[in-house]
């Protein structure tokens, strides 16, 4: 039985890792673009804070639905609440996932 919970605690613990890793990629190439490239730069420095911005609230859409589906919180005892937060989630990563990943590879680029 022990083994069985500590293989289901590893498989979601994996889980929201993975899920959160993008998201936490792209606060740090933002953090890191901000650092290197100044204030003097003002494309490079609005491309950083539109990542920061997107990334992190990504992160926050994420950790509601996260939240939703596997604890026991408030949002959970409204149905309502949870199809809003779930819909939030979907269409704000529909809009984003193509910016995204052009401003990802924009700024990759420019480390590399």
């Amino acid at each position: 039985m022990s083994k069985n919970v500590l293989l289901i605690t590893e498989l979601l613990s994996g889980r929201l890792l993975h899920d959160f890793a993008n998201s936490m990629n792209g606060i740090m190439f933002a953090l890191e673009e901000l650092e290197a490239g100044g204030k003097n730069d003002a494309g490079a420095w609005k491309e950083a804070l539109s990542l920061l911005r997107e990334s992190s609230d990504d992160l926050m859409y994420k950790h509601k639905v996260m939240k939703q589906a596997y604890s026991s919180s408030a949002d959970n005892r409204s149905f309502d609440r949870t199809k809003l937060n779930t819909e939030n989630y979907l269409l704000k990563k529909n809009k984003t996932h193509v910016e995204n990943r052009c401003i990802f590879c924009e700024m990759q680029s420019k480390f590399n």
